[in-house]
């Protein structure tokens, strides 16, 4: 290294003094702090100095919250896991969709039947992977702690507990209110086929909410996100996995929030309700209201104390210390 990139080096890293605490591994594993690591995966710089450290300061598999009272420990022999993530469309030649599922409890054995609590459906997970960046592996067996990718399995959603018994059931997955919403056009009608299957697609991804008025007299979908960013991802991905353009439109909405359940919602279309408030159902058959303001919502609740207004469904899925 030259005098000139020394001198720099030492300039640059002087600028870090002070921008953090020491690392704690005690505080870490409490989850009370984060360590940040730096490094250039295009350069091939640091990066294999990060995975050593990740394998070395990880936890160990803990035990989870199954309802009010109930832990599953990673040692129990019935085995169960959970659905946190859903991606289509990683092999574009092939169209494939994988639930991502974390191992809680008890051994994975590739063919193995399994249920899925919330429908109480039987599955064969016989086509399950591993992967890295680009590259897959097959996973025959695997324990708790680990994840597997399983492919094939179109009912699956965020949040579902697979498991050997019925009676196991981790807690919701978190859904909070949006945000923000526009509607979505499909600007060529030629390809509505394509436009309907990717709306959905990501919508059981969870990449945005989608919505859809009651007694609309053209069904198109509302996103609903907590941040823009969101709709420019919904849009890139319909044009580049699936060809599709789309035209995004405002909706004069500014609060969302669900109803207790169906019955409540039929109550409210054989009532008048405030300028600008609007039923919708969300993917999962979930009744909401669209309010225009902060103030038409405080209004409503004023008006109809006996409707019950939720704002977010299910409740953190923390480690049972936690």
């Amino acid at each position: 290294m030259s005098p000139e990139a020394y001198g720099q080096f030492c300039d640059e890293l002087e600028m870090l003094d002070g921008a953090g605490t020491e690392y704690d591994p005690d505080a870490f594993q409490a989850a009370k702090q984060t360590p940040v690591y730096f490094g250039s995966a295009i350069n091939n710089f640091g990066v294999q100095a990060f995975l050593d450290s990740f394998v070395a300061e990880s936890p160990v598999p803990t035990s989870r919250r199954c309802g009010s009272d109930a832990i599953v420990e990673p040692g129990d022999p019935d085995f169960s896991g959970f659905v946190f993530k859903i991606q289509a469309n990683m092999d574009p030649k092939h169209r494939d969709r994988i639930a991502f599922l974390r191992i809680v409890s008890g051994e994975f054995q590739r063919d193995m039947s399994v249920k899925i609590v919330r429908t109480g459906k039987s599955i064969r997970l016989s086509s399950t992977h591993k992967l890295f960046g680009r590259d897959r592996e097959t996973v025959d067996q695997a324990y708790a702690g680990d994840v597997i990718g399983i492919v094939g399995h179109p009912d699956l959603r965020i949040g579902d507990t697979l498991a050997t018994r019925l009676s196991t059931s981790f807690d919701a997955i978190p859904t909070f209110a949006p945000e923000v919403f526009s509607f979505l056009h499909c600007v060529n009608t030629e390809r509505m086929k394509q436009y309907r299957d990717g709306v959905d697609q990501l919508a059981r991804e969870g990449v945005v909410q989608v919505l859809y008025r009651v007694d609309a007299p053209v069904r198109v979908p509302m996103m609903a996100a907590v941040g823009v960013l969101q709709f420019d991802v919904v849009r890139f991905r319909l044009e580049t996995e699936y060809g599709v353009q789309t035209r995004l439109e405002s909706a004069p909405y500014a609060k969302l929030r669900w109803l207790e359940d169906s019955v409540q919602a039929e109550m409210l279309r054989t009532v008048s309700m405030p300028t600008g408030v609007h039923l919708y159902f969300d993917t999962h058959e979930r009744p909401a209201l669209l309010f225009p303001s902060a103030w038409t919502l405080r209004y409503f609740s004023e008006q109809f104390p006996q409707v019950h207004l939720i704002e977010a469904f299910g409740a953190v899925n923390l480690d049972a210390e936690g």
